[in-house]
């Protein structure tokens, strides 16, 4: 064999050696499907994953989990393997091995902010701030390691991202209305997030809010937005807040 080498969307292909056997390459979130090139003498033959491959360069779809080469499946998010196997006009076999991962949404945001390879891992957290890596992703926190500050709002516009924080505003009857605040991506829904706000009256039992958060600012890449208190949580005043967030 002369070349094995995924196509675009891969930026940098691995370059092809006949002494190496195993080859890795990673795509985006939003890549699909994936092109390969292989190339081969005339007289031999070539399979990928059991599939003949034509004589001379082939463009093959390739797509983990079975199907023929002409009819393209969905790349799996995270490490698609397949085999590719030469068979030369002597009888002899060569057998490499290609393995394309298909990264998360949060891994093309760390890959793309050029990140350490630790920031890839969802629950970890890469520069010892306190929040995992989903988190910074969720709230579009900055990557220093000081103590991260809350969410700021003033009016409308939003100062500065941050943490969650409790927001209390005067009722007009001499007491104060509660609300969790905090931040959530525009593009929560495009990139897999969804935030949960929970609520406790003593650490122990959380329950969803069952409201729906208000925007109230926004700088296009981030909302504020509120979410208020319910008045009881299993017949207690709530007096904590969390956020939950999901994502892949």
């Amino acid at each position: 064999m002369s070349s094995l080498f995924p196509h675009h969307p891969v930026h940098s292909p691995p370059a092809f050696s006949s002494n190496i056997t195993s080859y890795t390459a990673s795509v985006s979130s939003a890549t699909t499907s994936l092109v390969v090139d292989v190339t081969y003498p005339n007289g031999g033959s070539a399979t990928v994953d059991g599939h003949p491959i034509h004589q001379g360069i082939f463009n093959l779809i390739v797509i983990l989990g079975g199907g023929g080469s002409s009819n393209p499946i969905p790349l799996n998010v995270g490490p698609n393997t397949f085999t590719i196997v030469e068979t030369g006009q002597d009888g002899s076999t060569a057998t490499y091995t290609v393995v394309v991962t298909r990264r998360t949404p949060l891994q093309d945001w760390a890959s793309g902010a050029g990140l350490p390879d630790n920031a890839l891992d969802p629950l970890g957290d890469f520069n010892g701030d306190g929040l995992k890596n989903i988190l910074k992703w969720a709230f579009l926190t900055d990557f220093g390691s000081a103590p991260l500050g809350p969410i700021q709002v003033n009016g409308n516009a939003l100062n500065s991202y941050g943490t969650p924080v409790l927001l209390t505003v005067p009722n007009g009857s001499g007491g104060l209305d509660k609300y969790a605040l905090f931040g959530r991506r525009v593009d929560a829904g495009g990139v897999g997030l969804t935030y949960t706000v929970e609520f406790s009256a003593d650490l122990s039992t959380w329950v969803p809010s069952t409201d729906t958060p208000t925007v109230v600012a926004t700088d296009g890449t981030l909302q504020a937005v509120t979410v208020p208190f319910p008045p009881l949580v299993n017949g207690v005043p709530p007096k904590y807040f969390h956020i939950k967030v999901t994502g892949q």
